[in-house]
């Protein structure tokens, strides 16, 4: 009878053995799967980090560029606002004496102390100096020398602009 007892003991520590295995073999299966799923999961971070990297990258350059464009803006603006209001000076002078001499009339003292002192404010030296010969030669040029002179200040107002 203490052999029943001990084989029917056995028997029921054989049996909490066998579903101590089972539940280690299922928790071994699951710390493969957690560790298969763990593997996944840094690809997926390497490649978000690689991504994240690349954009970085990506930022860094059209940091870059904006702040070119802003030194650029910085640094050219100011000319830029200059030549242009040069321009414009030249051609409102140009556009008063197209209107002269389309009316074929001799301007009044008012026109031409105007139209004098847009020439004098106009800075660019070789500009100035053509609207000058128009003014001190208007009786000796030919209108395909006025022409040729107009043209020539007209080509040096587009080239400051650029």
């Amino acid at each position: 009878s203490e052999v029943v007892d001990l084989t029917s003991k056995l028997d029921g520590k054989s049996d909490e053995l066998s579903k101590s295995e089972n539940r280690v073999f299922e928790l071994q299966r699951d710390l493969e799967d957690t560790g298969a799923d763990l593997i996944k999961s840094q690809s997926k971070v390497a490649d978000i980090t690689s991504k994240l990297d690349g954009k970085s990258a990506e930022l860094g350059a059209a940091k870059v560029k904006i702040s070119e464009y802003t030194q650029v803006v910085e640094v050219d603006f100011p000319n830029l606002r200059y030549r242009t209001e040069q321009a414009s000076l030249v051609m409102e002078v140009f556009n008063e004496f197209l209107r002269i001499g389309a009316s074929g009339s001799t301007p009044d003292l008012q026109t031409s102390l105007n139209l004098l002192g847009k020439i004098n404010d106009i800075e660019d030296d070789e500009i100035r100096g053509i609207w000058d010969l128009i003014m001190e030669s208007d009786d000796t040029l030919s209108d395909q020398e006025s022409g040729e002179l107009i043209w020539a200040m007209l080509v040096k107002v587009e080239k400051s602009l650029r």
